[in-house]
């Protein structure tokens, strides 16, 4: 019994060690600056789809009857078949007529020359491919129009602290810091009144989630790497002191191992931008696959990334929050 604690203890190390060990950037936990209406958006629960109401068509008067259900496909083996056992009745029936067996022969060659053709254009028939319907799902960009707008890319490596790294505020249309007639940016007059967490109309929310999906890549890669510089230029300072500590825990943890995190798939919904007085705040969801060590399987995460940019446009985003939902 003695020797059973101490054998126990050092196990449950062991598997705080490679608890602490498997871990993406913040652990999926929460940490940093919060967004209150994320928060309420997961305390809401989805609205409950309506019930169907009985004999609902009937009581509206002119309501189209119910669609009769599909033909049965056709099965050209059972006519095949069907048509052999008739020859073979056929010739039978030829041979107690007294006509003689050369005519039953006749009779059944002929029968086996119609399965044949008839076998021959199921086969031909299958072998066509299907016409494509135009309404059918072609692919990203299939039979796009070559007048269709491109949506602009953003450069991932001009992202800073410093005035000039701010990757969603290459065009007008964007999130920026860009006075309108008013006196106020364009952010704030889009989030005035009722609305204060939403999108702005006009605001290029395809451009902002690619660079944020690139920014998060990056920045679980950098946590890898322990490469502050990396980190500093993408986080807030408050964040980065976050992170540091994170690194000192892990570091203390493992020592001088290697760490590996492998986003196998990445999805990612702006949920809202938000105005807090100085500052803008935007929320994106992140969801997908990771891979937190190289023989384990990748497993689910979400958590919303909040990203903050001052009202004076001083600086571009920088992530200042991350909320865990799973």
């Amino acid at each position: 019994m003695k020797k059973l604690v101490p054998a126990l203890m050092a196990l449950m190390l062991f598997v705080a060690h490679f608890e602490v060990e498997a871990k993406r950037m913040g652990g999926g936990k929460s940490f940093g600056r919060q967004s209150s209406n994320v928060t309420q958006r997961e305390a809401t629960p989805p609205a409950a789809p309506a019930a169907p109401t009985q004999n609902a068509a009937a009581a509206r008067p002119g309501s189209p009857a119910a669609a009769a259900p599909a033909a049965a496909p056709k099965r050209p083996w059972g006519a095949m078949l069907g048509g052999l056992a008739a020859g073979l009745g056929l010739a039978w029936l030829a041979s107690s007529l007294g006509l003689g067996e050369g005519f039953g022969q006749v009779l059944m060659l002929l029968l086996f020359a119609m399965a044949a053709f008839a076998l021959f254009r199921m086969l031909r028939g299958r072998g066509k491919p299907a016409a494509a319907s135009p309404f059918a799902f072609q692919g990203a960009g299939a039979g796009a129009p070559s007048s269709a707008p491109v949506a602009r890319e953003y450069s991932p490596d001009k992202v800073g602290n410093d005035a000039s790294a701010r990757p969603w505020e290459r065009s007008s249309l964007a999130f920026d810091a860009q006075r309108a007639a008013g006196g106020g940016s364009i952010i704030g007059s889009a989030l005035s009144g009722s609305q204060n967490w939403g999108v702005p109309q006009g605001f290029d929310t395809a451009g902002f989630l690619e660079a944020a999906k690139r920014n998060f890549i990056t920045l679980q890669s950098a946590w890898d790497r322990a490469d502050i510089a990396t980190l500093r230029s993408m986080m807030t300072d408050g964040m980065v002191d976050e992170i540091r500590g994170q690194l000192a825990e892990r570091e203390a943890q493992r020592g001088d191992q290697p760490n590996h995190t492998d986003v196998v798939m990445l999805e990612a919904q702006l949920l809202g931008i938000e105005e807090l007085g100085d500052a803008y705040m935007a929320s994106v969801e992140f969801s997908g696959m990771i891979r937190e060590e190289p023989s384990a399987s990748p497993s689910p995460f979400r958590e919303v990334w909040n990203m903050t940019k001052p009202a004076s446009g001083q600086s571009g985003w920088l992530v200042a929050g991350v909320q865990a939902l799973q």
